[in-house]
This record gives structure tokens, sequence and C-alpha cells, in this order.
């Protein structure tokens, strides 16, 4: 069969959407399905997809026939290990990029029966082979596949969530139902009877060949953890000394790139919270470590400056950025570097009926200002510091200013799919301040030479400073301006609120 006009393969094929799926995530433009079941086959078709009927577990196509293949919920199907080797080895060889394997997760069903539960999957009739994260990384590794990643998705906390049944329940359920399923404990999945996490699914990428989509490939099924294999973490122990600099809140690698080029740093190393961003840092070529940076504990001195940028303001609140802040101060021996969105102008553009897009994303649950980032570190001790900020927005045209009645975690404005907002210029007397998109704040810990070039690092910054006062001395570089006047410094959320509720 030719395959030339394709360019992903869909094992398993039926109605579960992996086609959309493969389309929009994994960067696929056209799939065949293929299924042993005509009725599957019929369907998938009748969805507009193409699709044949095969075994997939005997498949003699060419090699690299096609960049990838995709197989949700195909594999538990199977009779036995043996098949699953089949299948993975068949797509590994007519696949030129990586292979994309989801199914349910398997992995607690011991735990789970010692305590009289079970996941209501785990005895269907239908899925004779349960297939656990490490019988499948048993399997790759052994067809030398070595190069993948196993996640977990949509973890179970507990006997509560529906997916979970007492053992006495009837097999080939779904979700439980009080009036119809026998009654089941109330057991909490955590350490130390349940040291690992229990999901709903298990997700695995395995990688074929290097290509730069790879990073998007790993993170394109949204709400898995890392189970394997496991990352290093941040420890008090962890030898650093080949690295000059931290960076907080690792993602993409700009932050390293930027220090490297501007700060002077040679060889850095990432550190976050998120596997997967930890995953996505080391995919693209950078040293990265799974720890959390309100927690480090590495010696005084170990490197010589820290960056973070665009994480502080994804701390839980000010408490978690002074530990942040603080452990950074210990760690780096000359300075810190910080840059954060601008959170100042929140309550006068909330009085114009206005906000920055930025300010009412859910994951920026800690709003720092320039004033409370000062306070933060004065308490600190640490006083010589230079707040800038960056890339100033002269009025509400700016496509970063939205009304307030536009819905949280957007983008930028676009007239065609948000509110009107109304026109306003950020200027005096109404905004005496200047209103900027980034807060830029440079910590000096020691004197060294290269000071005034960190200052000078990040291009397009001016010291923040309050109409009325006077910049420092030269010998106290430290700038900055207070709030604006009580009233207008009211919670935006407060603001939001009181102006939809009138």
């Amino acid at each position: 069969m030719d395959l030339s006009g394709y360019d992903f393969l869909d094992f398993g094929a039926s109605k579960n959407g992996l086609f959309e799926f493969a389309n929009v995530r994994l960067g696929g433009t056209n799939g065949l399905g293929v299924d042993t079941d005509p009725r599957k086959v019929a369907l998938t078709r009748s969805l507009g997809h193409d699709c044949m009927v095969g075994d997939v577990s005997r498949i003699d196509w060419p090699e690299d026939s096609v960049r990838f293949v995709t197989m949700s919920h195909v594999l538990a199907r199977l009779p036995d290990l043996e098949a699953v080797q089949r299948v993975l080895a068949g797509a590994a060889r007519v696949a030129s990029d990586f292979l994309f394997i989801q199914g349910p997760f398997f992995d607690a069903d011991g735990a789970l029966a010692e305590d009289g539960l079970k996941l209501y999957w785990s005895d269907w009739a239908d899925h004779p082979c349960r297939l656990t994260t490490a019988a499948l990384r048993e399997t790759l590794d052994a067809l030398g596949l070595h190069d993948y990643v196993c996640m977990g998705r949509a973890e179970v906390a507990g006997s509560a969530d529906p997916a979970v049944h007492p053992l006495d329940s009837p097999p080939d359920q779904h979700g439980y139902d009080a009036d119809e399923h026998p009654p089941k404990p109330a057991v909490s999945f955590a350490a130390p009877k349940y040291p690992d996490p229990v999901y709903r699914e298990m997700v695995c990428v395995v990688r074929l060949r290097d290509f730069p989509g790879w990073p998007d490939v790993v993170a394109a099924r949204k709400g898995c953890e890392w189970i394997a294999p496991r990352l290093p973490k941040l420890k008090a122990d962890m030898d650093v000394s080949g690295y000059d600099f931290l960076d907080f809140g690792a993602s993409t690698g700009e932050a390293i790139e930027f220090a490297r080029a501007r700060l002077g740093g040679t060889n850095g190393l990432g550190v976050d919270i998120d596997p997967q961003k930890v995953a996505r840092m080391r995919s693209l070529g950078y040293e990265c470590a799974e720890g959390d940076v309100t927690r480090i504990d590495l010696p005084e001195d170990s490197v010589r400056f820290v960056t973070m940028s665009h994480v502080l303001e994804r701390l839980p609140d000010l408490e978690a950025v002074r530990r942040a802040l603080a452990g950074a101060a210990r760690v780096a021996s000359d300075f810190l570097f910080i840059q954060g969105p601008f959170f100042d102008a929140d309550g006068a553009l909330a009085e114009d009926g206005l906000k920055f897009y930025w300010s009412d994303w859910t994951y920026h649950t800690c709003h720092l200002t320039t004033d409370a980032l000062r306070e933060t570190l004065d308490a600190l001790g640490l006083r010589d510091y230079v707040c800038m900020g960056r890339a100033e927005v002269a009025d509400s045209t700016d496509p970063a200013v939205h009304p307030l009645e536009s819905p949280p975690d957007q983008h930028g404005y676009d007239v065609d799919v948000h509110p009107p907002k109304p026109a306003v210029t950020f200027a005096a007397p109404g905004y005496p301040d200047p209103v900027y998109r980034e807060i830029v704040c440079v910590v000096r810990l020691r004197s060294f030479s290269g000071w005034p070039d960190v200052v000078a690092a990040r291009h397009g910054c001016e010291p923040i400073v309050r109409s009325g006062d006077e910049i420092g001395a030269a010998s106290k570089p430290a700038v900055g301006r207070g709030s604006k006047p009580g009233s207008r410094m009211r919670s935006l959320f407060d603001r939001v609120a009181a102006w939809r509720s009138a």
C-alpha cells in the first residue's frame, strides 16, 4: 500500500480523537487509521478520516514510511506482552521520528487491591494485557528504544474518585455510582502506603531520531507528570562546581542564553519544580534539575549569580518570594537578576476599566509590585539594588491592555475577539508615573568590576522613580518609587468584582 500521502498512522483507530490531537498537538497533517475491527474502521471513516482494516501486530510497511505513529488505549487490548513487543517493533520500523503511546494506568493495581479497591478499567474483559509503565519500559529497552519519556496523567487522589471501585464491584464497569455499586473504603492515595501517585492514564513518547519538535511532543498531552526516567533533583550535596550561575524557573532556555550573552555567564544550570519543563530544557540541550526554588539548600557562594525570569509571580505568596530571594542570595556570590510582569499600575488601570492581560492569569498567584519586591529585599538586608521598568506602555491601544470584562488567561488584545475598551492615555495627572510591560531588578551582593554591565544588560530599561522622588547617590544605586495612593491600590480582583456587579 502506498503511504506517501500520509505522515502518521493511528494504531487502533476509533472515536478517541487521536486524529485531531495529532494534527493540532503533534504536527501531523494527514493520518491513516489501522484497526482489526471493521466496525471501528467504519466508524472512523464516518468521522471523515482515512482508515483501513489491519493487524497492528503484523505491520510490514517499509521503514520510515511515516513520521510518527500514535497508539491510544490499544496496547492494553492486545493478548499479551509478546504482541505488545511486535506492535512497538513494527511501529518503530515504519515511523521515522517518534511514537506516541497512551493507555490506562495499571501501576497501582496491587496496592489498591490490598485496600479492597480497583480502578474500574483494571478488570475489563477487553483489557487482557495490563501494561504497567515498568513493563512498557522493559519492552522498549529490549527493543533498543531507550530514548523515551513515561508520564502519568490525571492524578487520582483517593478512593472518593469515581474511577475507583471496591473489589467486589462486577467487572466491565465505568464510573462508580453509590446507588449501583457496593460501598468502598475511604482511602487516601498518599505516602507511605502509596509512595508514588496514582493516575488515570499513562503517556509515553519514544524518540526514534533527533528532530527539532521533540520538546513539543513531550509536552503535547496536557496534565501530565513525569514518571520515568527519574530526573535529577537539586539537593544540598549536589555538585554544582561546573556551573557559574543558576536559572530559577527554567523553561525554554532563553534566560540561560541571555545570561551567557549579556551577564557574563559561561555555564548555567536551570532549576524548575515542573518535571515537564525540566525535560523540555534537557531536550533542548540545556542542563536542568528538578527543584523547588523556595527551598534551595546548596552551600553559600556556589555560583556567581542567579537569574529569575518570570518566576516570582508564579509563587503562591510573598513568603515564598522571600524564601526564593533569600536562597538565591545565599547561593550566589555576586548578584541576582530578576525580571517579571509589571503589576504596579493594576489599581489605576482598574479605575479606568482596564487591565493588563497577565494580571489575571490563573498561575500568576503573586502580583509582585516593585514596592513589594523592594520591601522584601530590604527586609532581607539586600539594599544594594536597581529597579527598572522595561517597554513603556503609552496608552490603552497597546495590545497588552484589555478591558476589565475580558476573560482571564488571555494574551494580546484582539478587537475581533475581545470586548471594546476605553481610550485612555497613561499620562499625568491620571498616571503620574510611567506604565511598563516588565520590571527588571538587579541586586548586588558584593562589589565586583562588572556591575555596571549587569545594570545595563537588559536593553530598553529605565529606573523606576515616583514623581517627586530624587534618585539616590551613586553609592546606593537602588532607586524606586512608592505606591500610588492607597485608594488606587485595592486588589485588582476586588475592583473587577465591583465593576462586574455594577
